[in-house]
């Protein structure tokens, strides 16, 4: 068994907070892609779409573009990994809340190796999750740092940390 615990700090959670941005911020712009049209049509049907219409949902976009860091750095303050263990081919993270989640270790796309904490990377539509499975080397209370590249063996990328 593997386990990292504790709060992450430093890179790894200025990585954490960019990466949640980021996420939440496509998240945003898929919303807003179906969104707008399907409002578009059913004002049209209703009655009729005026201009005005048109640029509180432009301003609406822009402004939620603007300020939607600030309201996740407020509301994602609780969901930051506290633990993180690995046990028979399963990866588990543990938010501060006490939410779970889980990956098998055969899904787990690549782990990027930033000097002083790796960040896993889940494929596809589960990338979303991959902000949770953040482990900051320091924090690491059973087994090694061999131990965890060996686990992860072909899927370690070494990157630059910023």
């Amino acid at each position: 068994m593997i386990e990292f615990v504790g709060r992450l700090t430093g890179n790894a959670f200025k990585y954490y907070k960019k990466t949640m941005i980021k996420t939440f911020q496509i998240l945003l712009l898929i919303a807003f892609g179906i969104g707008m049209p399907i409002m578009f049509f059913v004002f049209n049907l209703i009655g009729s779409v005026d201009l005005e219409y048109i640029l509180f949902m432009a301003s609406l976009c822009v402004l939620t573009a603007i300020f939607s860091p600030y309201l996740i750095l407020i509301f994602a303050k609780g969901d930051v990994t506290q633990r993180i263990y690995i046990n028979d081919g399963l990866v588990n993270a543990v938010s501060c809340e006490g939410r779970t989640r889980s990956a098998q270790i055969c899904a787990i796309k690549k782990v990027k190796d930033f000097g002083d904490y790796y960040a896993m990377t889940l494929p596809g539509i589960c990338a979303i999750v991959s902000v949770y499975f953040i482990c900051e080397k320091n924090l690491l209370t059973k087994g090694t740092i061999e131990q965890f590249e060996e686990l992860f063996d072909g899927k370690i990328v070494r990157m630059q940390s910023n």
